[in-house]
């Protein structure tokens, strides 16, 4: 019996250590603030609304006095687009490599078709299934988080969408296909093997789809404003890892080419060259992989270091030499320089933290955040402390990191966790009815992160 025992945990040891190799491996970060569940529910209800909307709008059509015109034409053509997008998103995410780009697109193609909708009197048996479809689209911006706009203009396919001769978009967009090649090959060879490598290359091929679908419904003389926006917004993510990294000569030469190649682009089609888009790629995060502005960054980090400094101020007044005597207190004033420590280094060097950088400031934080909890402070340190704990949750958030406070935290004594070694990590409830169950694979993720992190600390 003994034996058995020792065979069977032998197999379970195996098939934990496979799942967190492949889970370490596949480990994609989520462009979306919710569970994987919700999003893949709200995408499967997004489809079915699409089919329902799609067969009563052909309906309604033929009841109407646009049935057989143009206008039916452009609007059968747009919820073609739609439902491209809408298939290319679901793709994307159970392929684990969906990007708010994707879902910007989405909402692009619908605005057109909501457009529609306002301007036509229809049947309510077209309305409704489109007003149900919108509901679900404006939840699916919020888990993504991006903005749903619904009085943007984009013009209807068949209309006149761009200001110039058809010769000037030919010619921008073919050099835009130029020279995306030379600079694909380029970046290959710039960070052949670095940490980066992985998500500019799901960057550029992102970028690579959106101008190819752009060209080719340029010469189908079908192209949109949401087609060109769609191209910039995926190399406005492109742009932002260019700034935030050291690259080649060569690659950083071929870029600004295309990057004003996109802002001719974005000035044919009249659509907003935003440089600052705040588009979350897919992939392991990168050095200075955070998804806001440089400026919004140091901002953030400028003002954790003053409230910091404000709560040390006020903790050094509350923290007598009577109350440290009293039994069950703990003086946190070593954390505090210990995170005073990890702070600085990280406002130094914000624009190439590595993601262990992030995570040793927040487990410090959060070593604090359990002891001055039992210290039971004043309601004001409290607060204090509130200021900078959200603040720090929002620099997680900007490096795409969804961290938990109740995380098992490093003790600082002897090299072990607080939660124990490795296996005592794998906890939880887990049952056959998911929606009562523990989801494995966050939980092995995180105990991956943890273990990570005690590796590689010095």
């Amino acid at each position: 019996m003994r034996v058995i025992i020792r065979k069977f945990t032998g197999l379970t040891v195996f098939a934990i250590a496979l799942t967190i190799f492949t889970s370490a491996v596949n480990a994609q970060v989520r462009a979306y603030r919710v569970s994987d569940r919700q999003v893949q529910t709200l995408i499967t209800r997004i489809e079915s609304r699409a089919n329902t909307f799609k067969s009563r709008l052909d309906t309604a059509l033929d009841r109407s006095n646009i049935d057989g015109t143009r206008q039916e034409d452009s609007i059968n053509y747009m919820v073609q687009e739609f439902e491209n997008a809408t298939n290319r998103l679901k793709n994307n995410f159970n392929d684990r490599r969906s990007t708010s780009a994707d879902v910007q697109e989405v909402l692009m193609r619908a605005v057109p078709i909501n457009r529609f909708m306002l301007n036509n009197n229809l049947q309510r048996n077209a309305r409704q299934p489109w007003n149900l479809l919108r509901a679900d689209l404006n939840t699916l911006a919020g888990y993504y988080n991006v903005r749903a706009d619904w009085n943007a203009v984009y013009p209807m396919a068949g209309q006149q969408v761009y200001r110039v001769a058809d010769r000037d978009v030919q010619t921008v967009i073919q050099r835009l296909e130029n020279n995306t090649d030379r600079f694909k090959n380029q970046m290959n060879r710039a960070v052949d093997g670095a940490r980066q490598e992985d998500s500019i290359d799901a960057m550029v091929a992102n970028f690579e789809s959106a101008t190819n679908r752009l060209k080719d419904n340029f010469n189908g003389r079908r192209s949109t404003a949401a087609d060109a926006q769609d191209v910039f917004n995926r190399g406005a993510m492109i742009d932002r890892f260019m700034r935030n990294n050291r690259l080649t000569n060569q690659a950083t030469n071929t870029w600004s080419q295309i990057r004003g190649d996109l802002n001719t682009l974005a000035g044919y089609y009249n659509v907003a060259a935003n440089w600052d888009y705040v588009g979350t790629p897919t992939g392991p995060v990168y050095a200075g992989g955070y998804i806001v502005t440089d400026a919004q960054m140091l901002t953030l980090l400028n003002r954790i270091r003053n409230r910091t400094s404000d709560f040390r101020i006020r903790y050094n007044r509350w923290n007598t030499p009577w109350r440290r005597n009293q039994a069950g207190s703990v003086d946190i004033s070593q954390h505090l320089v210990d995170f005073d420590r990890h702070l600085n280094g990280l406002t130094n060097n914000y624009r190439q933290a590595s993601m262990n950088e992030v995570e040793q400031l927040m487990r410090s934080a959060t070593l604090i955040n359990s002891q001055i909890v039992a210290n039971r402070p004043t309601n004001d340190l409290l607060n204090r402390w509130g200021l900078v704990r959200n603040d720090l949750s929002t620099l997680s958030s900007n490096y795409r990191m969804s961290w938990d406070w109740n995380n098992p935290v490093y003790t600082g004594t002897g090299g072990q966790w607080a939660g124990g070694n490795f296996d005592t990590q794998l906890t939880g409830s887990y049952r056959l009815n998911e929606s009562l169950s523990d989801n494995v694979s966050t939980v092995v993720d995180r105990a991956v992160i943890n273990a990570r992190y005690n590796n590689n600390r010095p």
